[in-house]
This record gives structure tokens, sequence and C-alpha cells, in this order.
């Protein structure tokens, strides 16, 4: 019969695999996010980034903010008011809902009043970390040629959305 020792660690063995396992179908796992400097300036890769491009864009000719968000993020919540001021400065916000299920994020779009001109799901993250996102909230910038200008990442206020020129 094992000894207690050894029954322990056959335990703590079996419970790494697991959370191992774990964070591997979480998408944790995956490796770094490339870097944010390498990817201003480029366009967005593949398919899904050129549908998701030309989607955003509300007119020839127009700049957008990409809003990486999931329900459950207080610092997506308290972003609302500032996105409320972007959009009604004439830059369209589009949500990426990342890293969140739609159905648990729909009580959240209503109550958090922000006006995405589109809405996207990106469940896994896998877009969002495509563009170097580490987490939520993140904006990118995107420009009128669906290259991106400049990540803001992190809470975005009215004080910050201003510094960043979209206000």
């Amino acid at each position: 019969m094992p000894d207690r020792r050894t029954v322990a660690l056959l335990g703590l063995g079996l419970a790494a695999g697991g959370l191992g396992v774990w964070l591997s179908r979480q998408g944790l796992l995956r490796g770094p996010a490339p870097e944010p400097a390498a990817l201003v300036g480029t366009a967005w890769p593949g398919e899904e980034g050129r549908a998701l491009t030309q989607g955003l864009l509300a007119a020839p000719g127009e700049r957008a903010l990409l809003w990486a968000w999931a329900s459950w993020c207080p610092h997506c919540r308290a972003s609302a008011p500032a996105l409320r001021a972007v959009a009604a400065a004439r830059t369209p916000v589009w949500g990426l809902l990342s890293w969140d299920d739609p159905a648990r994020a729909a009580d959240a779009l209503r109550g958090w009043g922000v006006p995405y001109a589109r809405l996207a799901v990106d469940r896994d993250g896998r877009l969002a970390r495509a563009r170097g996102a580490r987490g939520v909230p993140h904006g990118v910038l995107i420009g009128p040629d669906g290259a991106e200008i400049r990540r803001i990442p992190g809470r975005l206020d009215v004080g910050r959305a201003r510094t960043e020129g979209l206000l």
C-alpha cells in the first residue's frame, strides 16, 4: 500500500495535469500575443480580419474604434460613458465581445447603453489576441484603409478619450 506522501504527490500531479488541460482549452497556453508596436500600421489578417475591417467602417474615409469588451469586466462597464461620448462625437464604435458568452452579455449590452455601430462575437478571444490584446477592455483605432492607427488598452474615461484624440 502506498504511503501518504506518494498519494499526495499523485494527487498533486493529477491536479496540475487537469489545470493544464483546462488552461489549454481556455486558450491561455497558446503563447504570447504579438507585441503591440509591431502591429501599428498593419491591416487585420485573414478572412475574418478583412470582413471585420470592411464591416467596421460606416462610410469611406472614416476611422473607427474597435472595442474588445466582456460583460464580466468591471473596467469595460466603467468605460461605457466614454464610449457613448466617442460615438456621439461621430467616431463609430464597433464592439468585439471577447472571452464571453453572448447570452450572458445581453443584459450588459442593454444596461450599459453603448451605441455600438456593429457588434461581433469573439468567444475565444482569437481575433483580439491576433491584434495583441492581452485582455479586456482593449481598443484599437482603425483608419479608413483598415490599418491600425493606435491601441488603447485598459479602461477609457472621457479625459483619456480626449487625450487619445477620440473626442
